[in-house]
């Protein structure tokens, strides 16, 4: 892409959030479960407009001023050095979501255990009662016939 088809992207993605935000706004007058169906919409496709503006925005390309100045192999080497960046950010966004993922199940696993804990205590703690009330049962007829 040219500076100018990049200046253009940016413009437009500029102008969709703009367009993005005003709309979000009106919904939040509506509320939640009354937003018209035009301005749900028109929501939805500036959220996907804006997507596909920033995807664009992203590729990996090498200006031609670039692939001029230094011929293909160079800007061969710049591709993958773009892409070598990207695929560092992609593996730091895998492991963050791996660590998620982990103490997520570390506090599961913990809840788990504190339920089974409450629950062995709260067996217990009826059982006890059981046998309380079972010998005060007892003790009433006793007293009751004699």
């Amino acid at each position: 892409m040219t500076d100018e088809e990049i200046t253009h992207v940016k413009q437009l993605l500029d102008e969709t959030k703009k367009r993005h935000d005003v709309l979000e706004i009106q919904a939040a007058r509506f509320g939640r479960s009354r937003v018209p169906a035009e301005v749900s919409v028109e929501l939805s496709e500036t959220k996907e407009s804006m997507q596909r503006l920033n995807a664009k925005l992203f590729t990996v390309t090498v200006p031609q001023d670039v692939q001029e100045a230094t011929g293909p192999e160079a800007s061969i080497d710049v591709l993958r050095h773009n892409v070598k960046q990207i695929s560092d950010r992609i593996e730091t966004i895998a492991r963050h979501l791996e660590s998620m993922i982990l103490h997520d199940r570390g506090v599961t696993d913990d809840w788990r255990n504190k339920q089974t804990v409450e629950r062995r205590m709260g067996v217990r703690e009826r059982r006890i009662i059981e046998t309380l009330l079972l010998i005060g049962i007892v003790i009433a007829w006793y007293l009751a016939l004699r």
